[in-house]
């Protein structure tokens, strides 16, 4: 029974470390496709010119705030997520 409690234990505490490297990565990676990805959701006509206002990370997804013509007041929030809880490919819609 001791034995059962201690395997319990490990497996909780390697799924945490598990999660929190996840979490990490997702906040601390490269962001670049992602990025492209939320421009092209926000830019949906061609020859739309496009500017980074706002831009928000976390574990679960990432939020983008474009402004879509300069000078314009036209602005298009965006926020992408993985297909699953941390993993998976980014999709990304509009607010």
């Amino acid at each position: 029974m001791a034995n059962a409690s201690r395997i319990a234990r490990h497996s909780v505490t390697i799924a945490c470390v598990v999660v929190s490297a996840l979490a990490v990565y997702n906040v601390f990676s490269d962001n670049a496709d992602v990025k492209k990805l939320a421009e092209q959701t926000a830019c949906d006509r061609p020859g739309c010119a496009i500017s980074t206002t706002r831009i928000e990370r976390s574990p679960i997804g990432q939020s983008f705030g474009f402004q879509t013509a300069p000078g314009a007041s036209n602005t298009v929030s965006v926020t992408c997520r993985r297909t699953l809880f941390l993993v998976g490919e980014y999709r990304c819609a509009r607010d």
